[in-house]
């Protein structure tokens, strides 16, 4: 399929709830990754990522980043209460210490790929007997990724997460909504469902994986985790699909939310607001023509065919 320059918001909202129940899916591979969203100011990234928190009782999103924090959900981390880690402002992480960034990236990248049994120095790794994962997600600016891209090369950070950039197609749009004081309607999306035996099936073809490899071909290398995570996805998302007796195809969702993870940044389709619409012109009925002498036009008579 062509890559078209152009995500549908429903499509990205979809993608990012099937990456968070991509950890349901049954797999040889424990990581959990986790996605990124890049993009200017304003472009409806900490909305997107807010639908995780608002849908999901084990979507947690955190604000501000302190070691302290992150120590006290080690529990929920071990036993799934905590499955998906939101950080709707990454760049809050680094506006304290830098060693305490330093740290969180750490945690960020441990709880994402082999697991981690301790969160902070206080505790004697020797006798933690379990491991904590859980699949990470964020919001950054742009400018904020081009200058820590680098160093996160080298630590590994990179590798770990799926690297979302996108603007908006209307950037006007939301200056509009605040106009007509309402919210940007993003249309009926259909947010998938937890699995209640807690377990999806893994549901594609080698065939299919080589295809989804085949878009991560601009992502940071090596893919191995990226391409783990996106295999997940489509197999929770076809699950939905097949859930909710959904004839679309989980494959074309997902290339159409790829268009994101392409080496140009694609424009984010909003649907058309109410408020936008043109009214139509109704045209007024053409009146009867009226005789000279006033009278009535003789009615035609309805022949009817036997």
């Amino acid at each position: 399929m062509p890559w078209t320059g152009k995500v549908h918001v429903g499509t990205l909202i979809e993608a990012i709830c099937a990456v968070h129940l991509s950890s349901y899916v049954g797999a040889p591979y424990k990581d959990r990754g986790g996605l990124m969203l890049v993009g200017p100011p304003g472009v409806l990234k900490t909305t997107l990522i807010d639908v995780l928190d608002d849908n999901y009782h084990n979507a947690l999103s955190v604000s501000n980043g302190f070691m302290g924090t992150m120590s006290k959900l080690q529990s929920s981390f071990y036993n799934g209460q905590v499955r998906s880690l939101c950080f709707p402002d990454i760049q809050s992480i680094y506006a304290g210490d830098p060693r305490t960034a330093g740290r969180i990236e750490q945690m960020m990248m441990q709880l994402s790929g082999e697991a981690t049994r301790t969160i902070g120095g206080d505790q004697d790794s020797r006798y933690a007997k379990f491991k904590g994962y859980c699949t990470m997600f964020g919001c950054m600016t742009d400018h904020f990724f081009l200058q820590h891209v680098q160093k996160w090369e080298n630590s590994g950070f990179l590798r770990r997460f799926l690297w979302c950039t996108y603007t908006l197609q209307d950037p006007e749009i939301l200056m509009r909504a605040i106009i007509n004081w309402t919210r940007a309607d993003f249309g009926s999306t259909n947010v998938p469902e937890l699995p209640a035996n807690g377990f999806i099936p893994d549901s594609l073809t080698p065939n299919e994986r080589r295809q989804i490899h085949s878009w991560l071909h601009h992502q940071p290398v090596p893919h191995e985790l990226q391409f783990q995570v996106l295999c997940k996805a489509v197999s929770a998302l076809r699950w939905h699909y097949q859930q909710t007796r959904d004839r679309r195809n989980a494959m074309d969702t997902i290339h159409e939310f790829a268009e994101t993870l392409q080496e140009d940044a694609p424009l984010l389709v909003v649907p058309e607001q109410l408020y936008d619409r043109v009214p139509r012109k109704r045209h007024k009925r053409k009146p009867k023509p009226v005789p000279v002498d006033g009278t009535e036009p003789p009615a035609v008579a309805e022949v009817k065919l036997i």
